[in-house]
């Protein structure tokens, strides 16, 4: 008993350990792209990426660079901008493109691949996951001679709501 419960208390800091290192590899991940591709990793480059990956949900730039100033973090837009455009070149961010031509990111980094429905009365962003839509999608791709290395799957939707009830939750709360 007494060997049962060191083991559960190791292996529990190894889960531990791993949820950390998680959380900071994202930050090795763009250093190594950084230095591949000839670039530094600034001190500014560490906020955004940090504040990036505070944000738990889709987000606009605009919203990052509030974020970064409420923190007194004195950066100028342009650098907000371009460290977006670097993360994304490195898989650790994905953009959304909403149905008005508005754009919204995500970090992506750690988290399970999926896709999205956008709802084209207010815009509304859901994730989700099928594994028979993804199962067909590899078929498709055999079927055709090619195996799949990534897709990007955005569903535009009409809202049940506004239709049967003339409005939307959603989009009354945004006005």
């Amino acid at each position: 008993m007494g060997n049962c419960i060191i083991w559960h208390i190791n292996y529990f800091e190894i889960l531990v350990l791993r949820i950390i290192k998680m959380e900071h590899d994202h930050h090795l991940v763009f250093k190594n792209f950084l230095v591949k591709t000839g670039l530094k990793y600034t001190s500014q480059r560490k906020e955004i990426v940090d504040r990036v990956f505070d944000i738990h949900h889709h987000f606009e730039i605009e919203e990052l660079i509030t974020v970064l100033r409420n923190s007194n973090i004195k950066i100028a837009r342009a650098t907000v901008y371009s460290t977006i455009k670097l993360l994304m070149e490195v898989d650790l961010v994905k953009k959304i493109r909403l149905n008005n031509n508005e754009v919204v990111y995500e970090h992506v980094f750690g988290h399970e691949h999926h896709d999205h429905l956008i709802c084209l009365d207010c815009n509304h962003v859901i994730e989700t996951h099928d594994d028979e839509i993804e199962m067909l999608q590899d078929k498709l791709c055999s079927k055709h001679g090619f195996q799949l290395s990534s897709h990007v799957h955005t569903m535009y939707v009409k809202c049940n709501q506004l239709k049967a009830q003339g409005s939307c939750s959603i989009k009354d709360s945004r006005q």
